[in-house]
């Protein structure tokens, strides 16, 4: 028995499981800086972690699933402080995104690198498209429901190419300048005026 394991046989069962996986997952991302998810093998992450193979496939079958995990909790997260939008303006909104992501910014930016999934940040519009569409009936009710979709790709694939430029600079830009620019890029290229919920008032 390895003595990660022989350490934690005093914690009780709920303690043990959050204590393994998250020394799976930290061992995961140590991996993933270094080398692509592909070459990422399940003994690698249990040499790192100090577990056999019988711990890692009780919660995980492979380095693909586990960073689809470790995906799909980010972005319940995400998911549970997009109620706040409906109170926000674009910019807001905006900043609240991408406040929330800065907050796991080296986690943000080793998951969503070529190493991990590349296409996370535009995973990440989407999910914030399907859960927050009011936003766009919103600030934008005159649109026809065939204009909503098109802005709504617009979005999902411009936004998710600032993300991923953002991520690849480190997230070094402040989120209140990028919030500007996006509101700012959204109004002007689709010359819609937005309205603000001063204005509903």
């Amino acid at each position: 028995m390895a003595d990660f394991e022989k350490g934690i046989l005093a914690m009780g069962i709920d303690a043990r499981t959050r204590y393994t996986k998250m020394m799976i997952r930290e061992s995961f991302i140590q991996l993933l800086k270094e080398q692509p998810v592909s070459k990422i093998t399940v003994t690698k992450i249990c040499e790192m972690a100090e577990i056999n193979r019988a711990t890692f496939y009780k919660y995980y079958e492979d380095a693909f699933n586990l960073l689809q995990k470790l995906e799909e909790e980010f972005l319940e997260e995400l998911l549970n402080s997009l109620s706040q939008f409906e109170q926000l303006s674009i910019r807001e909104s905006f900043i609240l995104l991408l406040e929330h992501l800065k907050k796991r910014g080296e986690w943000f930016q080793i998951v969503g690198s070529s190493h991990g999934d590349p296409q996370f940040a535009s995973r990440i519009l989407s999910v914030c498209y399907e859960n927050a569409s009011f936003l766009i009936q919103k600030f934008f009710p005159h649109l026809t429901e065939t204009q909503k979709k098109w802005l709504y790709y617009f979005l999902a694939h411009g936004y998710g190419g600032m993300l991923g430029c953002w991520l690849d600079n480190g997230l070094q830009e402040p989120t209140e300048e990028i919030a500007r620019f996006a509101e700012e890029l959204l109004l002007k290229v689709t010359a819609l005026p937005a309205t603000s919920p001063e204005t509903n008032a």
